[in-house]
This record gives C-alpha cells, structure tokens and sequence, in this order.
C-alpha cells in the first residue's frame, strides 16, 4: 500500500466498551463535504431527460449474434429471424445491464411462445460454457417473451443468452431477437475551461490514436497552489502514478483542497491499476490507475487553492463555464447547471445514522431504503464513509451492495455503474489453510478469479487487457 506523507484523519479502530454501550452507540454519516467521484449537478441535470429504451434486432455479426444459427433477413417482416430446427440453438450476446426479447414470427412459435420451458428455452451464462435457464415474461399479445439476464444488475458484466428448441419437438419455428439498449447522455454541463497548474505539463495518451492531453504531476511533499476565480464548479481529473516496486493495484488515496488557507474539501478515492488502456506518459508507458474524478465549489471572488495529495498522482484541474451554451435561451436545459448548484448550496447536510459496531443487515437496511429519498450522491457520501469505518461490521459489503443499488436506480448515469464496482476494493478475502496436509511439498498462494465477459470493443482499436509486471 502506497503510504500517505500527508497527515490525514485517522480510521477508527475497536476499543473495548460494555456490548451495552457499544449497541448504543451511533454514528452519523453525513452526505456531503468529503466524497468524490459523483457529479451531483449532473444527476440532477439528468433527470429532466428519459433514458430512451429502444429495442435493436440482432443480425449476423456483431455486436449481438455471437454463434449457433445465424439470423436472415426477413423481408416480409421487414426484420432479421432466426430459424430454429429441433436441437439447434442461437447464442447472443447481451450487454451489461439488458434485456432479450423473443419475438414470435409463425404458428408453431406462438405455441412454443404459450408454453414458457416446454420446447423454447432460454438459459444465460458468463462465459465459462455453463447455462442457467431463465424463465421468461409473456407479452399479453402473446407475441413475445422478456426475458432479463440472471443478476441483471448493471455491474455484473456482459451474459450469453441461448435460445434452445427441444430435440424431440416436432417440428421447427422461426422467431426474432431483440436485445434492449439504453443509450446514456453525456455531459449536460461538461467542464471545458482547463486551469494550468505549477511545473510544466505532462502529454499523457490513454488511448492508440488519441490526441495527448496536459497533466500536471502532484507528490505528495510538494502541493501545488494557483489562483482560482469564483464563482464556479470545478472539476479535479487524477490518475496514481504507482512507485515501481508497489505490488498492490488496489490504493485508496485522498486530495485535500484548501482555500485561502482554509480547509475546503477533502476528496477521497480508491481505485486499481488502468487494466483497459496502455498509458503513456510523455510517450512512455507508464503504470497508473484508472481516472477518477471530484467535485468541489469556489465561491464568488478570486481565491488561493492549494492542492496536496497523500499519494504521488497526476492531474488535471477544469471548471464549468456558465453559460456553457450556443444561445443559451434557445439551447439550455430547463433547470441549468448554475441553478443545480444554488439548491444543492440551499439544502442542509443529511445524515444516515447507523449503529456503531452494529448488524450488517440493518445498516444496509438503512441505506438501501435511503436511496429512495437521497440523491445518489449523498448515498455515496454516506457508502464511502461507511466503507472506510471499522466500527461497522462487514461495512465494506454493505456500503457495496448500497452503490449497486443506486446504480440499477439510475441507469442515465454510468459513472454510477463504475463507481459500484469500485467499491469492491473494500472488501476481502479471508485466506484459509487446510486443516490436513495430504501432499508433500510447500503450500502455495493462489486467487479464485472470477470469469467476466469482455465488451464488445468493435472500433476501439487497442483496447483489450493491460497488466503491469509488477502486479502479475
């Protein structure tokens, strides 16, 4: 683990005290102030729009059609269909977080369609060859099925779908597949203005291709400080640079922000090693961990920032630009970023109080029911603090299983989807010796892997899977 040299609060850590008292004990998480990673004027940018559903008909090929009976095209259906004969199957692939549809096309299919599990099945896996069936949804025309992917939560990974029809069925049938996508927004108000920092900047290109873009490296002995105006939102983009000799991809880090010498914001992160894209850094490759993000606000004047690190990063420092629109009046969303920002500003700090040393089940309680009332980013706030606190038994499942929540509640950000799976690294395994050692020689150390579905990555020429020597 990378050692902070910048003094930061210390985690807390038993102490014994009567079971009475410590049951009694409470301890308020308060939403706001110190998370990072999500952007809370974007969530609520997001909900003046729908996320459309639109339903894509799976062809030969890519993205969707991966093996089995290929699908042809139809024209008096004016659609691709799939031909399926007794003991022949079709396998597709399906994104994370979607839906197959099962369109019947003739007689024998809408039988087929009538009798969930009889002749047509439809079973799903993650890629190791082992099936799980899936019961499906009937339409109420009868028409179609819907069927969700097993643990369809949005982090899980991309699944195989096979559509099966019994060998002993009589005769064959013809259907059509469709596969669910939901095509997120981007950015209602991006961060365009970039801000110089201290020493000279770094080109650094994440992607084969891609135009380098200027960095800024901060260690943690050296903050860096610039003259920043208000008011405006700004946005901190890092990346940690791992010493070569650090064998652990999993690091937790923070940024303290101080503002005319006064503490400001604390932005707190954890992350493993970029394992999508090779790195470059001034045209070399470098090791460092994927990009991570926090907000934080300057009031109206000129003020002095300083930013210091408790982990070597580089970083670069970008700001809203209000109005952030060609004619604004024409162009601008209903409630604009500036707006966003002034009823954050106006709501007090709210709190989830959890039971110090208390049942993981009723913590998780307590914030899963809190989503519904809470913005995503105050159930992060809260998560992440609960994650990081020992006091709270299992915390770091519970806090988790919270942000898998919020990111199957709000699929029009996917900043959350990422965030859920970040909060993985908080978790561990415990390690297990035998109780009987029935061969000779010495015990070694091994990892259960868990197999994952790649994305379809058609036109993103380079990316695949990166791991740095030091964390083989």
């Amino acid at each position: 683990m990378i050692r902070p040299s910048a003094p930061c609060p210390p985690r807390s850590r038993p102490t014994r005290k009567p079971i009475a008292c410590a049951l009694a004990a409470c301890l308020a998480l308060f939403a706001g102030g110190s998370a990072a990673q999500v952007d809370e004027v974007q969530l609520r940018l997001l909900t003046q729009f729908e996320l459309p559903l639109r339903w894509d008909n799976v062809e030969p090929g890519r993205p969707y059609w991966t093996r089995g009976m290929q699908p042809a095209w139809r024209a008096a259906a004016g659609l691709h269909a799939v031909r399926l004969a007794p003991g022949e199957s079709v396998i597709v692939r399906i994104p994370t977080g979607e839906s197959l549809r099962v369109r019947a096309l003739d007689d024998a299919a809408k039988q087929a369609l009538a009798a969930p599990g009889a002749a047509l099945t439809v079973a799903f896996s993650n890629g190791t060859g082992l099936y799980a069936g899936q019961r499906p949804r009937r339409s109420a025309d009868g028409l179609d099925w819907l069927v969700e992917a097993t643990n369809a939560a949005p982090q899980t990974g991309p699944r195989l779908a096979r559509v099966s029809l019994a060998a002993g069925h009589g005769e064959a049938l013809e259907v059509a597949l469709f596969v669910s996508r939901r095509d997120p927004l981007g950015r209602i108000a991006p961060y365009r203005r970039l801000h110089e920092l201290p020493g000279e900047p770094l080109d650094v290109q994440h992607q084969r291709g891609s135009r380098p873009l200027h960095y800024w490296a901060i260690e943690p002995a050296a903050p860096v400080a610039l003259d920043v105006e208000g008011s405006a939102r700004f946005a901190l983009r890092l990346r940690l640079r791992y010493p070569a000799n650090e064998v652990a991809s999993a690091q937790q880090w923070r940024v303290a922000a101080t503002l005319d010498e006064r503490p400001h914001a604390t932005l707190d992160f954890a992350t493993g090693a970029e394992s999508t894209w090779t790195v470059k850094i001034d045209g070399r490759e470098s090791v460092v961990s994927r990009e991570k993000e926090g907000y934080f606000e300057v009031p109206a004047g000129r003020h002095r920032l300083i930013l210091a690190t408790s982990a070597p990063v580089i970083a670069r420092l970008l700001s809203q630009a209000d109005p952030d629109y060609l004619m604004p009046a024409l162009n601008a969303p209903e409630t604009t970023a500036a707006e966003a920002r002034a009823a954050i500003a106006q709501e007090p700090p709210l709190a989830l109080r959890l039971s110090g040393w208390g049942d993981a089940g009723k913590d998780a309680a307590q914030i899963v029911a809190a989503r519904e009332r809470l913005s995503p980013a105050a159930v992060h706030a809260a998560a992440l603090q609960l994650v990081r606190d020992n006091r709270h038994r299992e915390g770091g499942a519970v806090g988790a299983a919270a942000m898998r929540e919020v990111a199957a509640l709000r699929r029009d950000d996917p900043t959350l989807r990422s965030e859920a799976g970040e909060y993985a690294l908080h978790t561990f395994y415990r390690d297990l010796l035998p109780r009987d050692k029935s061969q000779p020689g010495a015990l070694r150390h091994a990892w259960f892997l868990a197999p994952r579905l790649r994305a379809d990555t058609e036109g993103e020429e380079g990316r695949g899977t990166v791991l740095a020597g030091q964390h083989a």
